[in-house]
């Protein structure tokens, strides 16, 4: 019986969903909001002395740098779980 209930449920959270009304209220509500936490401005220091390099808009600029397109190891730089990344520290600016 529970199990029903759940299934029934599901089912119509899929019809308000799909409703054009509520996907147009859900776009309007996304507007501005993407992408807000990935693009954070980051630096490049010197892994011994720690002075500023050079400041970039996001890890996907600092990566073109190195011609890397992979830079989750510069956000984990910054995050505090690896030391260096490409021969340098990193951190959010």
């Amino acid at each position: 019986m529970i199990v029903y209930f759940f299934e029934k449920l599901k089912i119509i959270n899929k019809e308000i969903v799909n409703r054009p009304e509520v996907k147009a209220k859900l776009r309007l509500s996304m507007l501005g909001k993407r992408n807000t936490s990935r693009h954070r401005p980051i630096l490049m220091l010197h892994c011994i002395t720690g002075e500023t390099i050079k400041y970039f808009e996001c890890t996907r600029d600092a990566g073109k740098e190195f011609n890397k397109p992979n830079t989750g190891n510069i956000a984990s730089v910054c995050n505090g779980r690896r030391n260096f990344a490409f021969g340098y520290k990193w951190k959010y600016a």
